[in-house]
């Protein structure tokens, strides 16, 4: 704002402002020294706006500069207990979801990665194979056994029958005689199928649990290749809190001073103001 300049021609008493001098003794002219307001600058002629005594510049810059460095400090402490760890045949790395979050995942080399996809592939044929001979397919594997053990003793079935008809033929055996033999090779044949039945039923079951005790090993064997990259998700362990407290504490100053200069700056306007009408009013009336 201005009131007035007397190198204009304009009559001092009517434009000038009025000083006090601190003596007592008044400056009408506006271009005397004067008593500077509390805070504002020594002038002469125009009037300036205050800003009090924190200066034109942002007064948050240094508390900001504070906030940011602990911010970048945080982050860098993150980085550096978060790192991807790679050693022969693994390797755990850190991947940000779409939400900001981190996810911690670990990574098998390529021939370990293949050695647990084949793991995978044989567990799913062995537990296969156990569930359809638990639904009812252990009967057909236990007829095909009971019929690959019968086959083993078809050539020395029919060469006993050879040689038992040829008894018969040289000693003249009767018709009732040759009945009794002939039941008799039967009843021992039906005797070993017997045993060579419960064997192909024992064997179909045991298959079951072959394939059941399989499936197992395998998904061991998964967890086993697994194991060799899990175990060092543990290495190192992240420290998502570091340096909180103070990004906490430098934001909360940059809060608290940019609150005091807002405060003061509001102040510095009202006493402003107050001498500027204070002054109008001196000096013209």
């Amino acid at each position: 704002m201005h009131f007035g300049n007397p190198t204009q021609g304009h009559p001092p008493s009517n434009y000038g402002m009025t000083w006090s001098s601190g003596s007592g003794a008044t400056n009408e002219s506006g271009t005397g020294d004067a008593i500077p307001q509390k805070y504002g600058r020594k002038k002469t002629g125009g009037v300036e706006i205050p800003l009090g005594g924190w200066g034109r510049k942002d007064p948050g810059r240094f508390a900001r500069a504070d906030w940011e460095y602990q911010k970048k400090l945080r982050e860098d402490i993150w980085k550096k207990t978060t790192p991807t760890v790679e050693g022969v045949g693994f390797m755990t790395n850190w991947t940000q979801n779409e939400d900001g979050t981190w996810v911690h995942k670990a990574e098998l080399g390529e021939k370990e990665q293949s050695i647990y996809d084949d793991a995978y592939t044989r567990q799913n044929m062995f537990l296969d194979q156990a569930t359809r001979m638990g639904s009812g397919g252990w009967e057909d594997m236990q007829q095909q056994r009971f019929d690959q053990k019968r086959a083993l003793y078809s050539e020395s079935d029919a060469l006993a029958q050879q040689q038992r008809l040829a008894r018969e033929q040289a000693t003249g055996a009767s018709s009732t005689g040759m009945f009794l033999g002939e039941r008799t090779e039967q009843q021992n044949i039906n005797r070993r199928n017997q045993i060579l039945e419960e064997e192909a039923f024992k064997e179909s079951q045991g298959l079951i649990d072959s394939n059941l005790r399989r499936g197992k090993d395998t998904v061991g064997m998964m967890g086993d290749v697994s194991n060799w990259a899990n175990k060092y998700l543990q290495i190192p362990e992240s420290d998502p809190k570091g340096n909180l407290g103070a990004v906490s504490t430098s934001h909360r100053t940059l809060q608290n001073v940019l609150a005091g200069y807002a405060e003061e700056s509001a102040k510095g306007k009202s006493d402003f103001w107050k001498s500027i009408l204070g002054g109008i009013s001196g000096g013209i009336f």
